[in-house]
């Protein structure tokens, strides 16, 4: 898979909150221990991540969308949109897509 959770790791002035409580903020630095493996595209271009928002109910899992955004410095990631409550069973169902222009 081309996307890992260490690509994550290069936008360092990203912050990601998981939907529903916006007291839970994931920075880059520590992302790669709630990435949950579950990356896929839809077929707007948009990158769909699962990580695990660390409730203890085993439903908790978030789903984190981000659209592709334009910048001086080439692609980045920019959350679109925020879903709790997916099943990560499920998720894992979805099938990877190819890379979408934008995306490197």
């Amino acid at each position: 898979m081309w996307v890992s959770a260490d690509n994550l790791y290069r936008y360092p002035k990203s912050v990601f909150t998981s939907g529903g409580a916006p007291d839970i903020k994931l920075k880059p630095s520590t992302i790669a221990s709630y990435v949950l493996g579950a990356i896929a595209f839809d077929n707007a271009g948009n990158l769909w991540v699962a990580v695990d928002t660390g409730d203890s109910t085993g439903t908790g899992d978030t789903l984190l969308m981000f659209a592709p955004a334009s910048q001086k410095d080439g692609p980045s990631l920019q959350i679109a949109r925020l879903s709790v409550r997916i099943s990560f069973t499920r998720l894992m169902a979805w099938p990877l897509t190819p890379r979408p222009q934008g995306y490197r």
